[in-house]
């Protein structure tokens, strides 16, 4: 639309205004309706959540028949702690100090496993000099929360792992499976307790439900397009009006 007649009032927006605007038009519509989906992503994965972790614990000795139900789940787990392959996991910081998270596989009966969260450590304490507890096997007792690997794969900017000095900072479980000759359940355990007492660092699970934001953002996205309707509107009445 170059030029138009509205009542008494000549719309004149000129067709570099009309195709700026139907173009930032679609891109501002396009994330509105991506945040409605990604509320509907959101809403879909807190009731998940909410649901598993009002459920009774899970009891875990061997591999369940159906991996896709151990998701935010609390569980009881019995196994085989494999110290020797444990690893540091990324960097956190606990009252100033910087540290570690500690990372073992759980044989489970069958010779599938399960990596646990055993905790916190310092960094002046890296895996191949903790007591001999977390490097050597270990039968053990565990509950804890279950939470799926996935969120925890490699991003843009996540460092590379050091494989020798055993530090990784993401859980990738194809290529933990590789490094490690393993069989991994698509789940890690953060766990709280242990039997014995004394096979976990500073536990503390942090599973918080996310926050969900979208409808909000939705609402941002569809306004700028509102406003951006209206700010066409008025320039195209306004050279309108300079031009007749």
């Amino acid at each position: 639309m170059t030029a138009a007649t509205l009542g008494g009032w000549r719309f004149r927006p000129g067709a570099p205004l009309t195709v700026l605007a139907g173009m930032a038009l679609v891109v501002l519509l396009g994330l509105g309706f991506w945040q409605l989906q990604r509320l509907s992503w959101k809403t879909a994965l807190i009731r998940e959540m909410e649901a598993g972790l009002a459920a009774p614990p899970l009891e875990l000795a061997a591999a369940p028949a159906d991996e896709g139900a151990l998701a935010y789940r609390r569980a009881r787990v019995r196994g085989v702690l494999r110290g020797e392959l444990s690893f540091a996991f990324g960097l956190r910081r606990e009252q100033g100090r910087p540290g570690y998270k500690l990372i073992t596989p759980l044989e489970l009966d069958g010779g599938v496993y399960l990596l646990v969260d055993r905790g916190w450590f310092p960094d002046t304490t890296p895996p191949d000099r903790l007591p001999a507890r977390f490097r050597t096997q270990a039968p053990a007792r565990l509950e804890g929360v279950l939470v799926p690997l996935a969120p925890f794969r490699p991003a843009s900017f996540t460092p590379s792992p050091d494989q020798a000095a055993r530090r990784l900072y993401a859980l990738d479980r194809a290529s933990l499976q590789g490094w490690l000759g393993i069989s991994l359940l698509p789940v890690l355990l953060m766990a709280e307790q242990s039997e014995p007492e004394d096979l976990l660092g500073v536990a503390r699970v942090e599973l918080r439900l996310p926050e969900n934001p979208h409808l909000g953002y939705a609402i941002t996205w569809f306004g700028l397009a509102g406003a951006l309707g209206v700010f066409y509107v008025l320039m195209g009445l306004r050279r309108g009006e300079a031009a007749s």
